[in-house]
């Protein structure tokens, strides 16, 4: 993926989340306790449509 890209789909998320600054992470390790709270807390079908729309929204913009 090039910079242009990248650059494009940032722009998209902080107008779909009205987050500014948003992080990202090389490691996994860095993120272990998110993502084991996300697999552990946040695996249902409520919150997976929820996600879904997040995506669909994302594409649009």
């Amino acid at each position: 993926m090039n910079q242009k890209s990248l650059t494009k789909i940032r722009k998209a998320q902080r107008k779909v989340s009205g987050i500014e600054n948003i992080y990202y992470f090389r490691s996994v390790e860095s993120v272990r306790q998110v993502l084991l709270h996300a697999r552990n807390g946040l695996n249902d079908v409520e919150y997976l449509k929820s996600v879904m729309d997040g995506i669909e929204a994302l594409k649009k913009n």
